[in-house]
């Protein structure tokens, strides 16, 4: 699954869908993780340059009863980031599949530090590298 909400980045999520997509064996979907309603459209995200990218589901429980995700991945963007920090669902999630589940989990650019260090999802694991105006503050 790769995460989207308003102010995510672009590209680090279309290359990450398009890569994944691409590859034999796996499926992958786009959920949009804010409430905010785009053009009265709530799966459509107003990313960080102004495209808009529509999520193929919204995240919710129902989604992740329904699917057995191996991956969740958190594409930059600052207004994008901020969403799944403040999102309590996708953090009991990350939660469990950093901790119980022992899953993957990805984050890009602005992610790492606003996401899973903001929530000290990151004590056991390394981060290899983040959005560097964030590091002062990590």
């Amino acid at each position: 699954m790769v995460a989207i909400a308003n102010g995510s980045e672009e590209m680090e999520t279309v290359i990450i869908v398009d890569l994944l997509r691409r590859s034999k064996n796996t499926d992958v979907i786009l959920a949009k993780v804010d409430e905010s309603n785009f053009d009265n459209e709530p799966k459509l995200s107003l990313m960080s340059r102004q495209m808009k990218i529509e999520a193929d589901y919204i995240f919710s429980e129902k989604l992740l009863n329904n699917y057995n995700f191996d991956c969740i991945v958190l594409p930059g963007g600052l207004e994008g980031a901020k969403a799944f920090r403040d999102c309590p669902l996708l953090i009991k999630t990350l939660k469990s599949f950093l901790n119980d589940k022992n899953k993957l989990v990805g984050a890009i650019c602005a992610s790492p530090a606003l996401v899973l260090m903001h929530h000290n999802l990151l004590e056991k694991y390394k981060a290899l590298t983040f959005y560097p105006a964030l590091n002062e503050k990590y």
